[in-house]
């Protein structure tokens, strides 16, 4: 994308942002391309609600699939914590609500 926009500066034109547009098709492809800043300037698109699960807590598996090829394939594992847990000290808590 860097070497698309250093050829919009060469050829003399101004006002354009470079970009790229992924191609539907399988395998991933995408096309380089130039949009006037006029056309994005203060213009935000929202991550899709449709790609967060019920529970608010996760992504659901078309938002993976659309991300693999941005991200690489398998997803990277970043961590492996062991379980470890310490005695339990403290009563159960019970909210005050529910307290006879």
């Amino acid at each position: 994308m860097g070497v698309y926009a250093v050829r919009i500066a060469l050829s003399g034109e101004n006002g354009f942002m470079s970009t790229i547009a992924r191609n539907p098709d399988l395998p991933y492809k995408v096309n380089y391309d130039k949009i006037l800043l006029d056309t994005v300037a203060n213009s935000e698109r929202e991550f899709p609600q449709e790609w967060i699960t019920p529970d608010r807590v996760d992504v659901t598996d078309e938002f993976i699939e659309w991300a693999l090829p941005l991200i690489g394939s398998p997803l990277p594992q970043l961590a492996k914590f062991k379980d470890i847990f310490v005695p339990k000290k403290c009563e159960e808590y019970i909210p005050v609500e529910y307290r006879k």
